[in-house]
């Protein structure tokens, strides 16, 4: 049965505390699988986002989310590696156990801020080679054990991060090139694709799939995240601006323009409820076990839209 996330509402105008947690409990009542933030520290809008930069910290969210849930799944969408491993390891191992055992899925990717490294001192730093680095040492450590490490970007000896995980914690790795893809192969357990139209989706699982075949493993599980539209919402959808970045995350590898709002399905997800189901579906037949709805368009609408689709998506879905 596929799995449904939801991306929380952290970042932009009009985010409250309370606010927050009431939409976490609605969401674990309702059925959602797992619950996902985004991850900054110098926050950015994009241009999809409200311009306003309010922006709630990621392991803050996820702890205090874990703290008044039982069952749904927290997650990083995505972790970004600003900070130092060791750190970013504890983290989530404290998450584990606040929340309980097994409910964290860590998605990783390069993040799109150069800035941000920079404020940080890794200005320059190449992120393709870090990252595999990262993953490394937070597998190690998530073991309990002591770990030192000698590589190219992190050096230490004799680190012990307690309380250890009682499993360790899956890596989704993100991102849409072909490039994410080799990655998610070589050292993730999962491959989460961003807003992501259905012809690129397929050309990429085609590629997961035989980058797999070629190491010999199993291809990583699938759970792309889509901007979610219900026609109830009575959203006027800004459709050159979505067009806008299709085409400028995509152009530059060579794909077909998109000219009209059907050329983003599976990035985009709208209409009425049996429309919704049918987009899921249409991700599902493609590869996905889970699919996370990213809401940040209709987050003025955001408890009308939620209680929608815990009505009337959802149970389609869950059949």
């Amino acid at each position: 049965m596929i799995k449904i996330g939801m991306v929380l509402p952290h970042f932009g105008a009009g985010v409250s505390g309370s606010g927050l947690l009431r939409l976490a409990t609605d969401c674990e009542a309702m059925g959602f699988d797992s619950v996902w933030v985004r991850d900054h520290f110098a926050y950015q809008p994009h241009r999809t986002d409200d311009p306003d930069r309010t922006f709630v910290d990621a392991f803050v969210v996820l702890a205090a989310v874990g703290a008044v849930t039982t069952s749904v799944q927290l997650g990083t969408a995505t972790l970004i590696p600003f900070r130092h491993p060791i750190h970013a390891a504890r983290l989530v191992a404290s998450l584990d156990m606040i929340a309980g055992s097994g409910r964290t899925i860590v998605g990783i990717g390069l993040g799109g801020s150069d800035r941000e490294f920079a404020l940080v001192g890794m200005d320059g730093w190449d992120r393709r080679k870090v990252v595999p680095e990262y993953v490394d040492i937070m597998r190690r450590l998530w073991r309990g054990e002591d770990v030192s490490y000698e590589g190219q970007f992190f050096s230490f000896e004799n680190v012990c991060v307690r309380p250890a995980p009682s499993t360790v914690p899956p890596i989704w790795y993100a991102g849409m090139s072909p490039a994410a893809v080799r990655r998610a192969v070589l050292f993730g357990d999962g491959w989460m694709p961003s807003h992501t139209p259905m012809r690129v989706l397929h050309e990429r699982v085609r590629l997961l799939r035989e980058l797999s075949d070629g190491e010999g493993r199993s291809a990583p599980l699938i759970a792309p995240i889509a901007y979610v539209v219900p026609e109830m919402a009575g959203v006027q959808l800004d459709g050159m601006r979505l067009l806008n970045e299709a085409n400028y995350r995509y152009g530059q590898s060579g794909e077909t323009p998109f000219r009209t709002l059907r050329d983003l399905a599976g990035m985009l997800i709208t209409g009425t409820d049996e429309e919704i189901v049918r987009g899921v579906r249409e991700l599902e037949d493609a590869g996905a076990s889970c699919v996370i709805f990213d809401l940040r368009l209709v987050f003025s609408r955001l408890l009308p839209v939620l209680d929608y689709l815990g009505e009337r998506v959802l149970p389609l879905l869950k059949q």
